[in-house]
């Protein structure tokens, strides 16, 4: 039937890759720790040196989000209404989208969680 999908077989998936993270993550906890120490490191020195090139920097990032948030609002309303429009299709599409893409975020969360927690 059209808009279903076995969510067993998403939560499976899903929880599978996010273990699969969790293992990797654990494997390379200390290695990533003592990179984003030498690098915090770095940006800190560098700051302490150059400080005007580290706030352009920040400046820069900051411009960038000011302009993206409202692109991303837009996007996210004009889903928002869609969505509202069609709820089986919607439903047929979070359901491919966590099939396909899922996995690979829970991979990274499951990494991300353990290496940084």
């Amino acid at each position: 039937m059209p808009g279903q999908f076995d969510y067993a077989q998403v939560f499976t998936a899903v929880g599978l890759a996010f273990l699969l993270g969790m293992l990797v993550g654990s494997l390379v906890r200390t290695p990533v720790r003592v990179f984003l120490g030498l690098v915090g490191v770095v940006i800190g020195v560098y700051w302490f040196l150059s400080p005007g090139e580290v706030e352009g920097w920040l400046k820069s990032w900051a411009g960038y989000l000011e302009r993206q948030v409202p692109l991303w609002t837009e996007w996210g309303v004009r889903w928002l209404a869609w969505m509202l429009r069609n709820p089986q299709e919607a439903i047929a599409y979070i359901g491919g989208v966590l099939l396909s893409a899922g996995p690979t975020y829970a991979f990274w969360a499951g990494l991300l969680g353990r290496v940084l927690v």
